[in-house]
């Protein structure tokens, strides 16, 4: 498991960029990284914090985003719930693969090995 730091990045805006749509006040670009014209010359670019489960199917390393969940069981990622996963991290998990809504593929933790996830995570937090 890894943890990406966000970042939040104030640049100057041009509508000549291909990227950056003319008439959009905020927008998300590749990479889930949020944008916003300030209107004045300048725009803001946010990258979100996540936390990354490296799993192995079928032979091929795939990644699962968990930070999304994680942040609505416990709160915000602060130092000390992040290395309260790290420790209870199991050693083998299930996956569920998933089809998102363009066709994608895509894996998530199937329900019974994330509910353990956390109550052995809860328990580490107190």
């Amino acid at each position: 498991m890894k943890y990406q730091y966000g970042s939040y990045d104030c640049v100057p805006s041009c509508s000549s960029k291909p990227w950056f749509p003319r008439y959009e006040k905020s927008f998300f670009a590749e990479g889930a990284s949020k944008v916003e014209d300030r209107g004045t010359g300048w725009m803001d670019v946010v990258h979100s914090s996540r936390l990354i489960l490296t799993v192995q199917v079928d032979g091929e390393k795939k990644e699962i985003w968990m930070e999304r969940l994680f942040r609505k069981a416990f709160g915000r990622l602060t130092q000390k719930r992040r290395d309260a996963i790290q420790r209870t991290i199991p050693e083998t998990v299930e996956v569920v693969e998933r089809t998102g809504r363009k066709g994608t593929k895509y894996f998530v933790l199937a329900d019974e090995e994330l509910q353990d996830w956390f109550a052995r995570t809860a328990s580490a937090l107190l």
